[in-house]
């Protein structure tokens, strides 16, 4: 496809030595889902300019933050308009849950140049993240994966002979009580101190029902209900913020 440079705004840590198998370079540019700041705004914009090769700016699903991040570089290097580069996070698929990342878009117009040249070109590999951040990726990732068991039957997936059920579960529960241990817990609300445990809760039925070998249905419903936890924490703690 002519890619060579790959710019990640997940929070994951990218595989940067297959990258490079494939002579790939790999630029980690995480963003939220609140919207983009400026400085990252150009990083990226700048990424997209000066590095070589097709660029490919992806995310964890795809939908959300890397087409925004694609519309946002687009917009600030004239390629789309405001109102295009939002249409096309609308055709990746871009939830309205989100409304800051649209928004950030379409407050964007053409940078100018001399603005562009001040931006950070160091473009890291892989950029530090705090453990908290860290550790709420890993959250996706099990969550991700045991939406793939779910589609398998609640078996471990054909095509993915690493990922155990009753493994994965225990991963996000694992997981979810660490996140009650770490400090960053003390700078939100109360509240969300009382979200956590609802989801780790959640969480532990999901995995105390797949050592039962609970009927799919009801495993399917325990799912639901980690996610249904998890989205609540996220709307008052995440997506706008």
């Amino acid at each position: 496809m002519g890619v060579c440079t790959i710019v990640s705004v997940d929070g994951t840590t990218p595989d940067v030595a297959t990258a490079k198998r494939y002579g790939l370079r790999y630029v980690h540019m995480p963003i939220g889902y609140h919207g983009i700041d400026r400085e990252r705004q150009l990083e990226i914009a700048r990424a997209v300019r000066d590095l070589p090769g097709s660029v490919y700016i992806h995310c964890r699903h795809g939908r959300h933050c890397g087409p925004a991040a694609a519309a946002t570089a687009a917009v600030l290097l004239n390629l789309l308009s405001a109102d295009e580069g939002v249409a096309v996070m609308y055709q990746a698929g871009t939830s309205d849950s989100y409304p800051g990342l649209c928004a950030c878009v379409q407050a964007l117009q053409r940078a100018p140049a001399d603005e562009l040249e001040q931006a950070p070109a160091d473009f890291p590999e892989i950029s530090p993240l705090p453990g908290f951040v860290r550790t709420m990726a890993e959250l996706q990732t099990a969550y991700d994966h045991l939406i793939q068991i779910r589609k398998a039957g609640w078996r471990v997936p054909p095509d993915h002979p690493d990922l155990v059920p009753l493994a994965e579960a225990r991963r996000l529960e694992k997981l979810l009580r660490a996140l009650q241990d770490d400090p960053e817990r003390e700078m939100h609300a109360a509240d969300f101190a009382r979200m956590l445990p609802a989801s780790s809760a959640a969480t532990h039925d999901l995995a105390k029902a797949l050592l039962r070998q609970t009927p799919h249905d009801e495993l399917t419903r325990q799912l639901r209900l980690v996610r249904d936890s998890c989205k609540s924490c996220h709307t008052a703690y995440r997506d706008d913020r």
